[in-house]
């Protein structure tokens, strides 16, 4: 391809990709102000860098992302659902967070200010480098910009056990993150990070936390009508005034979903319905970038 292309092959390499993506920035062309990342099974649009880089003439911008995309969505109907579920946090919930400033870097389609980069680095001890550095760019008082134009597509996990293998990731990584970055999420110690900010980390990384806790609610559940059946005479159903709210909730949660999927995401009904969103949004405001190209 050429003297602009290079291809490294370490073994071994400490750090996860972040060890990688730091081992490859001296080996950058010197006069590369911003670095670009993407993944290998990524087809890029020929007008992303075009499009995209400008915002950098914003001093105060060290991230510039678009949406993570895929291409393969029609081979299963898990895929489709996979799709839908991918498609609204993207379309949803980074567009809501966009408007706090509070985007969540991911590993693809991303550019990160090269100055930044060797200033911060990748973190080589989470598995979740991507997310951690953006959050270490808003710790410094920079900001990141979010354009929810797709620009590149790539492939999505093939079966469901990989599919629950990328989640684990993102749920420990994220947990990595939270437990790292406690003083300044929680307390707001020796951070630029603004309450906004700092509520759309723990509100889109804490329901990681929920889902683990909703197992010993639903065996709890389980157990309770078991016993409900088996010795009636002792145990008595839960007062009424107990499960109205939880019920009213998740039905409210429910419209709610179904509400921004078909509207933001473009999806039908039974797609909206079966395809519950990554990170629970605050909100559906649309916004472009004040910043244009």
């Amino acid at each position: 391809l050429g003297p602009r292309f290079k291809f490294f092959h370490v073994a071994p390499l400490a750090g996860f990709k972040g060890g990688a993506l730091n081992y490859l920035i001296p080996h950058t062309a010197k006069d590369a102000e911003v670095i670009a990342v993407i993944d290998s099974d990524y087809c890029v649009d020929r007008n992303w860098l075009k499009h995209m880089v400008p915002h950098f003439a914003d001093p105060k911008i060290a991230v510039v992302q678009s949406p993570q995309d895929y291409r393969d969505q029609n081979e299963s109907t898990f895929k489709k659902l996979c799709y839908a579920e991918y498609k609204g946090f993207f379309h949803i919930g980074m567009v809501t967070r966009n408007d706090r400033d509070a985007i969540i870097q991911h590993g693809t389609m991303t550019m990160t200010r090269r100055s930044v980069l060797e200033e911060l680095g990748w973190a080589d001890w989470c598995i979740c480098e991507d997310a951690e550095l953006g959050l270490r760019v808003f710790e410094k008082g920079l900001s990141a910009a979010y354009y929810h134009t797709s620009y590149g597509k790539g492939l999505m996990p093939d079966t469901f056990i990989d599919f629950k293998k990328q989640r684990f990731r993102w749920a420990y990584g994220a947990i990595q993150i939270i437990k790292r970055h406690t003083a300044s999420l929680l307390r707001g110690k020796d951070t630029e990070l603004t309450r906004g900010q700092r509520y759309h980390f723990l509100a889109g990384w804490l329901p990681w936390v929920a889902d683990g806790m909703n197992i010993f609610f639903t065996v709890g559940a389980l157990l309770w009508s078991a016993a409900m059946i088996i010795v009636p005479q002792r145990v008595d159903p839960p007062l009424l005034i107990f499960a109205i709210p939880p019920l009213a909730l998740f039905v409210f949660k429910v419209a709610k979903i179904i509400f921004l999927y078909r509207r933001a995401v473009g999806v039908n009904l039974k797609d909206a319905f079966c395809a519950p969103p990554l990170k629970p949004a605050s909100g559906a405001t649309w916004k472009n970038l004040k910043r244009g190209p």
